[in-house]
């Protein structure tokens, strides 16, 4: 009997999703914030995607404003469902350390009230506050190379 239930055990195990959901974060390669936060997150299976990239023109569709900064980070599910803001990074939350926490609180209106308001808040002016990245502007289309994005306060 020992022997079944370990066996059982095992395989229950296996089914267990990994914390890192399959899907993409699509990012604002310009500004050195929403690297950082980026570079904090990389791993498993989540794909990070570069706004200025065909790729993500493709996956956003309409919601791609070409020679503009993103107003918000993006997830896009295996679906093709788009979040923007910070339900963006909710997917990713349940792997970092106190992401169940987070997601204890989120359920509580007003809390997440107070965080959708300061991420508006932190975006709108993350440029001015962080400055711009250093990391290197990767396309996947020779002719978006040429494209400049232009940054507006």
């Amino acid at each position: 009997m020992k022997r079944i239930e370990r066996e059982k055990s095992a395989s229950l195990k296996e089914s267990v999703p990994s914390k890192r959901p399959a899907g993409c974060l699509i990012y604002d390669s310009h500004c050195r914030l929403c690297v950082a936060v980026k570079q904090r997150l990389e791993s498993g299976q989540t794909e990070f995607v570069p706004y200025a990239t065909q790729k993500a023109r493709e996956r956003l569709g309409q919601r791609y404003q070409p020679g503009q900064r993103p107003p918000m980070a993006y997830w896009v599910d295996e679906q093709g469902t788009i979040v923007g803001g910070l339900e963006a990074f909710l997917p990713l939350l349940m792997g970092l350390r106190g992401g169940k926490i987070f997601m204890f609180f989120w359920r509580f209106r007003v809390y997440r009230l107070i965080l959708l308001g300061l991420y508006e808040f932190v975006a709108k002016h993350r440029y001015r506050w962080f400055g711009t990245s250093r990391e290197p502007l990767v396309t996947e289309n020779p002719a978006s190379a040429h494209e400049s994005i232009e940054i507006r306060e």
